[in-house]
């Protein structure tokens, strides 16, 4: 269930919502997204269930582009499951007032460990991944699956 900006699940012509439990693009408004359709394009797919839990399958894109820096998300995945307290990861575009799109991450711990927060990965990641390519958004998962 969101608990922060509105979600909503559409075709590929980016205009008609999908019925619950279709896979669909995810399409996101509010706080602090800014798009000047309203609608932030994620770049991942996904469903909703009848319950409002938002489920991603996948992405529709194979990028996050940065402020015109084109990020894989792959790369930030492989560099983000090296750290000792991580189980499962998935990066994707989240975004951004000034470059359109940032760096997030899914993460699911460890069992018995804490969270990772972004301030211990950020030391994580600093002899890893260049600091533009630091996530700026994290969402703590039991399982990704």
């Amino acid at each position: 269930m969101s608990i922060g900006p509105d979600i909503v699940i559409v075709d590929d012509s980016m205009v008609r919502e999908v019925p619950v439990g279709i896979i669909g693009n995810i399409l996101i408004r509010g706080s602090p997204c800014f798009s000047l359709t309203g609608w932030f394009n994620t770049g991942d797919t996904g469903s909703v269930n009848n319950d409002g839990y938002l489920f991603i399958s996948g992405r529709s894109k194979e990028i996050i582009n940065r402020g015109g820096e084109t990020i894989s998300p792959f790369e930030i995945e492989e560099a983000v499951i090296q750290h000792p307290l991580v189980k499962e990861t998935l990066a994707f575009s989240a975004p951004h007032r000034t470059f359109q799109e940032t760096v997030g991450v899914v993460i699911v711990t460890k069992a018995g460990h804490p969270r990772v927060d972004l301030p211990s990965l950020h030391k994580y990641l600093e002899n890893k991944l260049h600091r533009s390519k630091w996530p700026q958004v994290t969402e703590a998962m039991k399982q990704l699956s």
